[in-house]
């Protein structure tokens, strides 16, 4: 039996942000179509900026997110 689990997770972005106790992202990871990967540890807050600016081109494609430790504001 062939699995569809590529094809069903295609238009997912699953994102997870690890965070100090003040709040600030000190590490973000994120897959979506079942295989690409996206990673950023550390930094300064600066660095940080750049990742999330990476970070929304490569979920562009997805219609859906699945978050952990997402921070709305």
């Amino acid at each position: 039996m062939k699995s569809c689990l590529p094809a069903c997770l295609s238009p997912i972005s699953s994102l997870d942000l690890e965070t100090t106790h003040g709040g600030d992202i000190h590490h973000i990871g994120a897959i979506t179509d079942g295989e690409k990967r996206f990673e950023h540890k550390g930094g300064k807050k600066k660095s940080i900026l750049l990742a999330l600016d990476r970070l929304d081109p490569f979920c562009q494609d997805s219609k859906y997110i699945l978050g952990h430790n997402l921070i709305v504001s």
